[in-house]
């Protein structure tokens, strides 16, 4: 089962215990639910995407029967893969944008390399971005006096690659 949590509003200042944030669920590249969380402690609320259909005698809104047993299905699937279920799987994936929006800043104005299992930058100086892209950045830091062989260049990886290589060296393995 491919999750994903797309379309993620994030509120830093009203997360409070939690984080403050909505998004849309996907499973299996389909929009099936809606995730959020207030930030203020409580559980993260996944339920079923109301996608404008109302009912014509009532005005409620009607949600596809299809997409509610995708979400029970998921919530099924989350609880046996996932220490706490549902909720722990969407603030993974939260966490795992957030993550990658901050490389993504942080990248903008500093050379980032993975050293010894921890992410460290460097200033860019007078690098600039074609720099980056065309490898002459990562040659620069790779003649510094400090740099390692085991050493790796990130300004340059995919999003699946960084995700993997700061889970890596997050949990310091």
């Amino acid at each position: 089962m491919k999750v994903e949590l797309k379309s993620i509003q994030y509120c830093e200042a009203l997360s409070h215990e939690t984080p403050a944030f909505s998004g849309k669920v996907y499973v299996n590249g389909r929009h099936v639910g809606q995730a959020e969380n207030a930030g203020h402690g409580g559980p993260t609320d996944v339920r079923v995407a109301w996608k404008g259909k109302r009912d014509p005698e009532t005005d409620y809104p009607v949600c596809e029967d299809k997409d509610k047993k995708v979400i029970k299905d998921l919530h099924k699937w989350a609880k046996k893969h996932h220490q706490f279920g549902i909720e722990e799987l969407i603030e993974d994936l939260l966490y795992d944008e957030l993550h990658w929006r901050d490389f993504q800043k942080l990248k903008r104005s500093k050379l980032v390399y993975l050293q010894d299992g921890k992410i460290w930058s460097a200033t860019k100086g007078s690098l600039t971005s074609a720099d980056i892209k065309s490898g002459k950045a990562e040659e620069v830091l790779k003649s510094a006096s400090w740099w390692k062989d085991s050493n790796v260049f990130l300004n340059n990886i995919t999003r699946a690659e960084f995700l993997e290589k700061y889970l890596t060296a997050y949990k310091g393995e």
